[in-house]
Parts: structure tokens; C-alpha cells; sequence
């Protein structure tokens, strides 16, 4: 585990059998090469087992000001093999995190290692971590920046499991701690987003990549901006649209004593890219254009909630529905919701796909170039 904060403290590098403390830069090199005169420190704290974390949280209230903590890194094997339930647990009872500390799962790497890595945007590795994990979510559709708070509402709901954005290193780790890293161009090492850990009851299961973790965020209305291609005339991926505008809109009702889902998606945007010949003029080709975007939104959706049947695990949240619109119903449900219900659950994908504008062109340059010749 690892956590972020801007206070400067001068203890030295201790290690106690799995549980070690580390700096992961040194503040003297970087007030010499910089002139920046604000202290900046990353705490490191390795463990695995409960009596080390009760360990760490004592000697990390003794150095460190909770308020500054700015992002919690859990290694992966950490999630997958004991669970963040006791971690969420200690670091509640223990230290007085601010609740909107954002939470972080290092994928394929160290949480100490991902602490490590100097960044030239951000000197401090968390500051680059959270920063990115909310560009993503909101441009792209593939990750998600979730807190404390939230991470423990799921922790101990019935109705949804936690998610939580995950982070991977590129490059050479070794490298990438070290301060000439920030100064050029091309970092040895740079930590990325590495897609949406997957929880169920506490541990951590899967991973969502790509379409997979966007469909997952179309659901959950997360999505402010993105791509989505489509192919056309046999040329696959041959039109790109830009999603600008979305809204999401998740129903239940109940059928026989038995819950169906019904997810009502609507999209705005505008065509960006053409790489096929097409009159964008023509209203029945922007019909049919919308029609096949319609199509590959429903497809990612409904891929998605297929792999959460599989799983039994709810991280989209059909349970917190159900039990907001048939808290009685619910009453029954609850117990076998995951194993039982959900698996068996009718969920029924409606997008309605509205293309705003063509760009700057009315008709792209390779239409224009075929009615010409």
C-alpha cells in the first residue's frame, strides 16, 4: 500500500519483516535542480498480513497528516490474495483519511514501485495517478477514479460490489525513479491507466479492458466523452463518431415476482473521421450511420453485463436499483441476489444515437474526390 503526501518529515528508511517505509525521491536534488521550495514526499508502506497493517497505521499517524494523503495504492496481490476489506477496515479505524482520497489498484507492478516513478507533468506520483484516472473515465470510458468513501459503501453494500481504477508502469521502473526522469521528453518509465478492477465479496477477481470497461461506464453514466467506430462498406472501423453529450437511464420493474432491467441510453455527437467514401448529405446514410452506432453501443453494454451475470459479481449496481424502486421485493431477493438473481436477471438494452453534426466538411474529402473523377 501506498499513500501520498505533501509533508516533509525526516525519518530514517525503516523496515520491519514484510512492512518497510520508504522516500520515493530526494527532496534535497529536486529543491537543487528545480528551485522549488515545496516540500514533496511520497510515503511508501508495504504489508500483507493484519498485524502488519495495524503497524503501519500506528507509525504513518506518527509522520504523516491524513489531510494530505492525496491517493491509497493497494498492490494487486494484495487485492486479489488477502482483499481490501481489512485494509479499508485498518485505515478507517486508524488513520483520519479524507474521504475523498482516491483509490488505486497497481496492476502488474508494486504499489511501492508505482510510487516510485517521477513524472515531468507531475513531480508527485499521485497527483499524476488521480489526475489521469479522471481524464480517462471522462474522455475515454475506460477506467474509473473512485474514493474511500465509495469504495466502502460497496465494501459493505448487498446491492453493489466496489470497483476501482487500476495503474501499471511502462517502461523501466528502476529508471523512472530516479530524478532524470522528469527532464526529458521520452520517460524511461510512466504510469498508466491500466483499465477497472473487478471485486467481489472484498477480493479482487478480474480486470476490465477497452470496450469491456466502457460498456460498463456507459451503464453507469460516467461517460462525458468518447470515440466509438463503425464499420462501413466492408471497411471495418471505417467511421469514427464522437460522443459529446450522453445520458444514461437504468429502470426496473417487476414481472411475475421476478425484476427485469431496462437501460436507456441516448447519445449526441458528431462524425469526426470517414476513412470510406460516404455522402454525410444524404439523411437515410446518416440514418443508417446512427443506426450501426446504436448497434456497437448495445453490443459493448450488453457484453458487458453478460461478464457481470457470469462473475455473480454487481459492480454495475442492478441490485441498488431493484431495492430503490421495490424496497418489499427486494426484501426477498437480497440474500440470493448474487449467486441467484442476478445471474438469471432480464436486462434489456435501448440506444438512441443522435448525430449533431458532419464537421467542418459536409461531405468527406474521399466522397468528393469520387463523384469527381
Amino acid at each position: 500500500m501506498s499513500m501520498f503526501t505533501r509533508k516533509k518529515f525526516s525519518q530514517d528508511q525503516q523496515q520491519n519483516k514484510d512492512l518497510s517505509s520508504s522516500l520515493a525521491a530526494n527532496l534535497n536534488r529536486i529543491k537543487q535542480r528545480t528551485g522549488n521550495s515545496q516540500d514533496i514526499v511520497t510515503r511508501t508502506l508495504t504489508f500483507g498480513r493484519d498485524p502488519e497493517i495495524k503497524a503501519a497505521i500506528v507509525y504513518v499517524e506518527g509522520i504523516v497528516d491524513d489531510r494530505t494523503i492525496k491517493v491509497l495504492i493497494i498492490s494487486e496481490d494484495v487485492a486479489r490474495d488477502e482483499g481490501i476489506t481489512f485494509v479499508m477496515d485498518a485505515i478507517e479505524r486508524g488513520l483520519e483519511f479524507r474521504t475523498t482520497t482516491t483509490v488505486v489498484i497497481a496492476r502488474d507492478t508494486s504499489a511501492s514501485e508505482l510510487a516510485k516513478v517521477l513524472t515531468g507533468i507531475d513531480q508527485i506520483p499521485g497527483e499524476k495517478v488521480a489526475d489521469t484516472l479522471e481524464t480517462i473515465e471522462k474522455t475515454q470510458g475506460t477506467s474509473v477514479r473512485n474514493d474511500i468513501q465509495e469504495v466502502i459503501k460497496h465494501l459493505i453494500s448487498t446491492e453493489q460490489e466496489p470497483l476501482i481504477g487500476g495503474f501499471t508502469l511502462e517502461g523501466n521502473a528502476e529508471q523512472g525513479r530516479r530524478f532524470d526522469n522528469i527532464q526529458v521528453s521520452d520517460f524511461d518509465a510512466k504510469p498508466i491507466a491500466g483499465g477497472i478492477a473487478v471485486f467481489k465479496e472484498g477480493k479482487l477477481i478480474d480486470w476490465l479492458d477497452g470496450e469491456m470497461a466502457r460498456g460498463l461506464q456507459w451503464v453507469l453514466d460516467e461517460i462525458e466523452e468518447t470515440m466509438v467506430n463503425v464499420d462501413w462498406e466492408d471497411e471495418e472501423e471505417a467511421i469514427t463518431y464522437r460522443v459529446l453529450r450522453e445520458n444514461t437511464d437504468v429502470s426496473s420493474e417487476m414481472q411475475e415476482g421476478f425484476p427485469k432491467i431496462s437501460i436507456d441510453v441516448r447519445a449526441e455527437g458528431d462524425i469526426r473521421e470517414a476513412q470510406v467514401p460516404v455522402d454525410l448529405m444524404n439523411p437515410h446514410v446518416l440514418f443508417d450511420i446512427e443506426e450501426a452506432l446504436e448497434t456497437e453501443i448495445e453490443k459493448e453494454i450488453e457484453s458487458t453485463v453478460q461478464y457481470v451475470q457470469q462473475q455473480k459479481a454487481d459492480v454495475i449496481g442492478f441490485g441498488e436499483t431493484v431495492h430503490q424502486s421495490h424496497s418489499e421485493d427486494w426484501k426477498d431477493l437480497e440474500e440470493e441476489w448474487m449467486d441467484v438473481h442476478l445471474p438469471e436477471l432480464d436486462v434489456e438494452v435501448n440506444v438512441d444515437v443522435f448525430i449533431r453534426r458532419t464537421g467542418l466538411r459536409n461531405n468527406p474529402i474521399l466522397f468528393e474526390i469520387e463523384n469527381n473523377q
